[in-house]
């Protein structure tokens, strides 16, 4: 996928914050721009007429000023506004996407690897939420795909809602996180690792974590963003 656009900006998790991230992007007159949101994007608590509806409310402030809004699969994101074959899920609007995992996005010379999925580590309590309310907010498959065929030998972007193991945050099994969901949560990041350490990108982003992180491993260049928080991509 060909992005036309004459910038590029990582943003943190909006949890589906689409018309705030508008007004703070058209507030820092900001045109000409594709944004990716790394994960989180806010895909699933809602029918999809209520995304229909957003898009008709963001559509034109997204072309006047030639922007637009693609989203990486997190973990509190129903994986089938993802997928290109549920037909009545999938979220494709021409300014307004959920990008498939392992979706590659081009801008100039660079080239971008979005990889989606987590696990959730209030997963027990939102299982329990479901079952008292009757409303969907936690999906079984919303851990990273591992596919390591889709992945080159040489990367230059790559952007994933998890982190991989050896950036920040340290992995600490908290008290309230039970042991399979920190095994889970282990292997997401092993699996992340992995990549990182074979094909070395230049630069690596990941939202999820709530916190800004940023360094360097080896030549990769890596930042892990807060929520909302936007970041510009240089050519």
């Amino acid at each position: 996928m060909k992005l036309d656009y004459e910038n590029l900006c990582i943003v943190g998790d909006i949890h589906g914050e689409f018309r705030e991230l508008v007004w703070t992007i058209t507030q820092k007159g900001l045109e000409n721009t594709a944004f990716i949101i790394a994960g989180d994007f806010g895909l699933g608590f809602y029918k999809r007429g209520y995304y229909d509806g957003i898009y008709e409310r963001i559509k034109n402030n997204l072309s006047k000023n030639r922007n637009c809004i693609l989203g990486v699969r997190g973990n509190h994101d129903n994986p089938e506004y993802f997928n290109p074959e549920s037909k009545e899920f999938f979220l494709d609007y021409p300014e307004f996407k959920a990008l498939p995992d392992y979706t590659r996005l081009y801008w100039g010379e660079r080239e971008i690897l979005v990889i989606g999925g987590a696990t959730s580590i209030d997963k027990d309590w939102r299982i329990k939420e479901e079952t008292k309310n009757g409303r969907k907010i936690w999906w079984e498959n919303e851990r990273p795909i591992q596919d390591l065929s889709k992945v080159n030998f040489k990367e230059d972007i790559i952007i994933s809602h998890e982190s991989p193991l050896c950036l920040d945050p340290v992995l600490i099994r908290d008290n309230e996180v039970n042991l399979e969901t920190y095994h889970n949560i282990l292997e997401d990041r092993k699996y992340l690792d992995r990549i990182l350490k074979e094909t070395r990108p230049n630069n690596y982003y990941f939202g999820h974590y709530h916190k800004s992180f940023s360094g360097n491993w080896g030549d990769t260049l890596w930042k892990g963003l807060d929520i909302n928080e936007i970041i510009e991509v240089q050519k």
